[in-house]
């Protein structure tokens, strides 16, 4: 696998950002194979969004997680970002942090690396704020994602101004629902997941029932032993990508296992 950590200058953070990309590539498990190892894949890779939580910042998914073994396994490429504590939303004219996660960095990405930019075969995740920032993404622009995963998320951001993002003009996540169910969008497929013990289960769980009662299917984990926790989030990563649907012709090849 690669992990490639880069800098560029965002037009729309206006100043230079760092960001991680992981890809999958050659690995000690292919040096004995009958078929040479090579570095030019037979095609683009479909790629993972992964959002940080309040707090963190992109490296976060690298420390606690097994994200890069996940990617070389399944053969798929990861995108890490920071987004400081801003929810993934544009506050004045040099955070534009949205606008960043929904035109620019797929702009980057897909045109400086081996990623594919089918709406098919983009996925976006995250945790707390994370998966806050997922829900607005997944909801907002359903057209261009295919499936998200929302791991604990923050969904009371928008709709609770004593929270962290009341002074950003952060979305509110019920409204956007109800917008979507007027309008009979679309949505992307929905994997929602959240512990009993966490200290945001009562909200996320209210989600999950607004969902179903708006007609929205979806996956819902709600284990009884965790909380608000990494080890958590690194279980339902995993399961994330298994169960994520996808289209690609790395998804017909073996697992990578390394």
């Amino acid at each position: 696998m690669a992990q490639l950590l880069c800098n560029f200058v965002s037009y729309s953070l206006r100043r230079s950002v760092d960001i991680a990309v992981i890809l999958p590539t050659v690995s000690s498990c292919d040096f004995d194979l009958e078929q040479p190892p090579c570095h030019t894949p037979v095609c683009k890779y479909p790629v993972l969004y992964l959002l940080h939580g309040y707090g963190n910042d992109y490296k976060s998914w690298l420390r606690y997680t097994s994200a890069e073994r996940y990617a070389e396994e399944k053969r798929i490429a990861m995108v890490l970002c920071n987004a400081e504590n801003m929810c993934y939303m544009n506050a004045g004219t040099e955070n534009k942090y949205y606008d960043f996660i929904a035109k620019e960095l797929p702009e980057f990405i897909c045109g400086n690396f081996p990623v594919s930019s089918n709406p098919r075969d983009t996925y976006i995740a995250g945790a707390s704020m994370g998966g806050y920032g997922t829900l607005v993404h997944a909801l907002t622009r359903p057209s261009e994602i295919c499936a998200a995963g929302a791991f604990s998320p923050a969904v009371e951001i928008g709709s609770d101004t004593n929270l962290i993002g009341g002074s950003l003009n952060c979305l509110n996540l019920h409204s956007i629902l109800e917008t979507c169910r007027s309008q009979q969008t679309k949505l992307p497929k929905l994997f929602m997941c959240c512990g009993q013990k966490d200290f945001l289960y009562d909200s996320v769980a209210a989600f999950h029932l607004e969902l179903e009662e708006k007609g929205y299917s979806h996956c819902w984990d709600n284990p009884p032993e965790f909380e608000h926790e990494w080890r958590y989030w690194d279980l339902k990563l995993e399961q994330f990508l298994d169960w994520i649907p996808r289209t690609d012709p790395y998804a017909q090849m073996p697992v990578h296992k390394i």
